[in-house]
């Protein structure tokens, strides 16, 4: 699935990031967020730029993850222009000037990338656990959670995923061509 995302042409890539993005704007979890966590795409995932600036030009404070030691992510406050910097696995991240980071449990709408995913919003991702050990306290239930949407490219369905008992649930799965609730 990682080769077939990375074989799109970047015409491909393009068009399918803008009718998602299209589609994720419309979405009123997305209307109504206060904060929300992206990612910076690498390796053929769906592009977040226009996402990205969308969310920062209606106000919303956007968050990127940082990847930190034992498979933990954090996620730091980003504005346009603050520096990027490639972190060990190549993918672009907040460069660190301040410890002020914050976690999922304080974000209203999470976007997360994946490599796989299937009808009943089974996620498969790139194999470390970041997400699920980011996200484990929305398994229990405490309180307020985030609305969780993946965005991925058509070709990434799956007709079924193996469900571990640490995998978080998605609300819904985003593409360019359908919406999986």
């Amino acid at each position: 699935m990682r080769r077939a995302r990375r074989q799109l042409s970047h015409q491909q890539q393009q068009r399918h990031s803008r009718q998602i993005y299209q589609r994720l704007c419309q979405h009123p979890d997305y209307r109504s967020a206060h904060s929300i966590a992206l990612y910076i795409a690498s390796d053929g995932e769906v592009a977040t730029e226009l996402i990205i600036q969308d969310a920062l030009r209606r106000g919303k404070k956007v968050f990127l993850p940082i990847v930190g030691n034992n498979f933990h992510l954090n996620f730091q406050r980003y504005q346009q222009g603050h520096p990027l910097r490639r972190n060990r696995y190549g993918i672009r991240e907040p460069y660190i000037r301040t410890r002020r980071t914050t976690t999922l449990r304080h974000i209203d709408l999470v976007i997360l990338p994946l490599v796989g995913f299937d009808a009943n919003r089974h996620r498969l991702g790139m194999g470390g656990g970041y997400y699920d050990r980011a996200l484990a306290f929305s398994k229990r239930n405490c309180g307020k959670k985030p609305t969780l949407i993946a965005i991925a490219h058509q070709l990434q369905h799956c007709t079924r995923l193996r469900a571990e008992p640490w995998d978080v649930t998605l609300d819904e799965i985003i593409t360019e061509k359908s919406s999986y609730k």
